[in-house]
């Protein structure tokens, strides 16, 4: 992994967020999570990046089981739109480098529930009963279940079924990763969260990444807020020890400063601090810089993008 990828990764993981993530939502999340992801849908398509944010996280994901298909089996099974009816995503990741991820994406927002039925009629899409909710088999891999008239949850059936269990016990999602998640969703449009080791999520066979600088990294937690002028991103990474972080600080820094290029000068803006076994970072990117970021084919950036 070259040093530019290794450093967007850090800043840019997911690329998929809230203030703060709704607490009803983030209860459904299982303890086995790894990776939480988020975006206050209407405050990021109040800007051109972030209707082009919302329309690379469609596309960009779109393989059976990634988040783009759930979300596009979604729409194209009940016939919602995405843009206008959603207030906030959460994406779930379970899994790691070893076991295939999966994921489930749950979403609130103003939902119809005769709409779900009439259009899983006319699709003829198979309903069903799990913990008395009604579930619609989208395809072999995806399910949705209206939990109520502002809650959805997208996922293949065993992960679905996990939701709903969850809701029907009053469970309470706590620990590292939820705390994580809460603090990464304070301000912004989009933000990412896990309490993993990134050596467990890394496959280090895909480049030349440096081992013991992702086994250095137990927690991340990345905040993209998008403004008219570009975008400015805050992170946390808690390591080990102070001098682990003092280490990981100093790799960071000239990690950018040997992938500055005429395209990437705003990585001379980046900042890495330390304070105890914590590195935070804070970069600006302007937003003709952001957009190539997003959607390298200049023709498809704006246009892509929902309206």
């Amino acid at each position: 992994m070259a040093p530019l990828r290794l450093v967007l990764f850090l800043l840019l993981p997911a690329a998929a967020a809230s203030a703060a993530v709704d607490a009803g939502l983030l209860d459904l999340v299982a303890p086995e999570a790894t990776m939480l992801a988020g975006i206050r849908v209407q405050a990021a398509l109040a800007s051109p990046l972030g209707k082009l944010a919302f329309a690379q996280m469609q596309s960009a994901g779109a393989g059976p089981g990634q988040p783009g298909r759930i979300l596009q089996d979604f729409a194209a099974a009940t016939g919602f739109d995405l843009a206008s009816g959603l207030q906030e995503i959460l994406i779930v990741t379970t899994g790691d480098r070893v076991t295939t991820p999966s994921n489930v994406v749950l979403l609130r927002g103003a939902f119809d529930p005769a709409k779900f039925s009439v259009f899983a009629s006319k699709a003829g899409l198979a309903t069903s009963t799990v913990n008395g909710t009604a579930v619609i088999q989208v395809d072999a891999a995806t399910s949705v279940a209206l939990l109520d008239s502002t809650t959805v949850a997208v996922a293949p059936v065993p992960f679905l079924t996990r939701v709903l269990e969850r809701r029907a016990a009053g469970e309470h999602f706590s620990g590292a990763l939820a705390r994580r998640a809460l603090a990464a969703s304070g301000t912004g449009e989009l933000w990412f969260a896990t309490a993993t080791p990134l050596s467990q999520l890394v496959d280090t066979s895909l480049g030349n990444v440096p081992i013991p600088f992702l086994e250095s990294i137990r927690e991340l937690s990345t905040n993209i807020g998008l403004a008219a002028d570009g975008v400015t991103i805050t992170g946390e990474l808690l390591t080990r020890s102070g001098q682990e972080a003092q280490s990981i600080a100093a790799g960071l820094t000239l990690m950018t400063t040997l992938s500055r290029t005429p395209d990437t000068d705003f990585l001379r803006q980046a900042q890495f601090s330390t304070e105890g076994a914590l590195v935070r970072i804070a970069l600006k990117i302007p937003e003709a810089q952001a957009e190539r970021l997003l959607a390298p084919a200049a023709g498809a950036r704006i246009a892509a993008a929902p309206r």
